[in-house]
């Protein structure tokens, strides 16, 4: 009995001490905003962002839609891989990107109302629909459900949720592998908190975070050899954590991004579809395995179905050779380039 106490006094400790330091030093900055209000009021600004390294971007897009004073005609609305759209891309001085990783349909849902209740009024939002976002096994429990959730009750649809969102985060506190990055935090920055900087660069050795709201990817990631990208690619071979959760397209999910879609065209706002490819690499294994991958197809099948009936087109694809998209286009097996994003944006494929 005794030996039972001291080895839950133990671990009482143990968990005590991994609370403390995950919590003080939280390296992804899960309860600690002023990291995101930071970057928001740096970009709200008109400037750029320096080191924006481990961020809530959920939490940053809210900060930045409050705080932004400039008009916003074309919204981005996506995952990371709509995170390397810019004005450049778009053609429009006044773009925003507000995609967020990990996202899925609610996340793209709940932001638009971020910025519509922030007063603005964008005359065109670009919806960059991956194969992922009418799985509801692939529903992230951080997304953003609020806007969602109330939009599904205006439309008489019950929202999908995996949780609270906020539960998953706090139990990171105890969580050994939070822990090993705080450890590792403390160790590359000591007890000094870096924060986000302005910088007029659109590019540098760290991460960027530009006005638009676009994502510069840190030297070290971008001039990746060739090889070591193909190799990233392939390594879906072994584990693909976006499969693991495929669940077949969600008759739920296609009513509430078709109302979605509807809404704003009501609204009068030009809604342009966009499918970005993947790697070349990854792709051929899907092809090779219909039956695993098959949320892929058929959420691209969805999708051109709902542009016609919607009067809309679809551009881009998800696979690169009907866009001429080769290897060298990627900056690993799911994120474009991008000169691949300025080929694609406007190619409309039937």
């Amino acid at each position: 009995m005794k030996n039972l106490l001291r080895l839950t006094g133990l671990l009482l400790m143990f968990l005590a001490v991994v609370f403390s330091v995950n919590y003080a030093v939280d390296p992804a900055n899960l309860m600690h905003a002023e990291y995101e209000q930071t970057l928001a009021e740096i970009l709200a600004s008109g400037q750029n962002a320096a080191n924006v390294d481990n961020m809530d971007d959920r939490r940053f897009v809210k900060l930045y839609a409050e705080q932004r004073t400039q008009p916003v005609d074309t919204l981005v609305l996506g995952s990371s891989r709509s995170l390397q759209i810019t004005a450049q891309v778009t053609g429009v001085q006044n773009t925003v990107t507000a995609g967020v990783t990990g996202s899925d349909l609610r996340d793209v849902i709940s932001n638009y109302f971020l910025f519509e209740q922030a007063g603005f009024s964008p005359s065109e939002v670009v919806l960059s629909l991956d194969f992922w976002y009418l799985s509801e096994g692939n529903l992230d429990g951080r997304a953003n459900v609020e806007g969602y959730e109330a939009f599904c009750g205006q439309i008489g649809s019950k929202p999908l949720k995996t949780g609270s969102g906020r539960l998953a985060q706090l139990k990171n506190f105890f969580s050994f592998s939070y822990f090993q990055s705080s450890v590792d935090y403390l160790l590359k920055n000591g007890f000094v908190k870096a924060m986000p900087t302005a910088t007029d660069q659109e590019w540098a050795k760290g991460a960027i975070k530009r006005a638009d709201g676009s994502y510069g990817y840190a030297e070290g990631y971008r001039t990746r050899s060739q090889k070591a990208v193909d190799e990233a690619a392939a390594m879906v071979r072994i584990a693909d954590t976006l499969a693991a959760g495929f669940s077949g397209v969600n008759p739920a999910l296609c009513t509430q991004l078709e109302a979605f879609v509807q809404y704003l065209q009501q609204k009068g706002i030009q809604v342009r579809l966009l499918l970005s490819p993947v790697h070349p690499d990854y792709y051929a294994y899907m092809q090779q395995r219909p039956q695993q991958y098959a949320q892929v197809f058929e959420s691209e099948r969805f999708y051109r179905q709902m542009a016609q009936r919607l009067g809309l087109a679809v551009y881009g694809c998800y696979d690169p050779a009907a866009l001429g998209a080769e290897n060298v286009d990627f900056y690993d097996e799911l994120h474009p380039r991008e000169a691949a994003l300025l080929r694609y944006y406007n190619q409309i494929v039937e």
